[in-house]
């Protein structure tokens, strides 16, 4: 399986989470940033159709997103060895993947490293992802990948020794992000999503409901059926306000 942490700071939704019992994927947007974070973990002996089934939901995801296109970063332990696949650096500094030679069809066994590497490869290209690990994270191979349609985001990566931790090398990746303001586009969604913690901290089995009944049919709707034609996003705000001051005022349901 794989994990993500966020700061306390950050809200975001899962919009993938997939587990095949070989192969796992998690794909959560990271709503402050307008940033898709997609972490993956491909074991060694992972066959092309284990990896291939987490791929394919992997671009069904990133391909259902809206336009303007977020930031998407993946990330994880893809354990393609050297002998799979070679990082080279071209002439504008960009990581440059080399596949080494593969047959198209899948071999009996299943496996075709090769094979899978290449649609790795190939998701990354359709997706505009440049790779950002060049050194290497387990013995002399690079197996922990990080990949990202904005390379300007990325300010350093860091392989560093933690044998305590991991057999592999711990990477990390500091990233020059800005939070977005309420003043931007996406105001309206971490609304939304604040309103939504502070509704998760209520106990609706405990709430006063004879009492609260009373308090909503006090309540004039005019103001909100007004802002309703004008001000659709003002509407939703005026309706929550309200809802959540009378649950939070009958304090019996805290």
């Amino acid at each position: 399986c794989v994990d993500l942490f966020l700061r306390e700071d950050l809200t975001g939704d899962i919009l993938l989470s997939f587990d095949n019992k070989v192969c796992s994927v998690l794909v959560v947007k990271i709503h402050q940033l307008n940033h898709v974070v997609c972490v993956i973990y491909r074991p060694l002996d992972s066959r092309y159709s284990e990896f291939s089934e987490i791929l394919n939901k992997l671009d069904s995801c990133l391909s259902s997103l809206h336009d303007p296109t977020p930031t998407i970063s993946i990330m994880g332990d893809l354990n393609f060895p050297k002998s799979v696949i070679n990082w080279f650096r071209n002439n504008d500094g960009q990581l440059i993947p080399l596949v080494h030679n593969h047959r198209d069809a899948v071999t009996n066994d299943g496996k075709q490293d090769r094979l899978q590497a290449q649609l790795l490869v190939d998701i990354s290209v359709k997706h505009s992802l440049f790779q950002q690990v060049d050194k290497p994270t387990h013995g002399v191979e690079i197996l922990d990948l990080i990949l990202t349609n904005n390379e300007d985001l990325v300010n350093s990566v860091n392989v560093e020794e933690f044998p305590q931790f991991s057999d592999h090398k711990v990477v990390t990746v500091v990233l020059t992000n800005t939070q977005q303001n309420s003043s931007d586009q996406n105001s309206e969604e971490c609304f939304l999503i604040e309103v939504g913690r502070r509704y998760s901290k209520l106990d609706f089995y405990k709430a006063p409901w004879d009492e609260i009944k009373e308090e909503l049919d006090k309540l004039d709707w005019d103001e909100m059926n007004e802002l309703s034609t004008s001000n659709p996003t003002g509407a939703l705000n005026y309706f929550h306000e309200k809802i959540l001051l009378i649950l939070i005022i009958e304090n019996s349901c805290l």
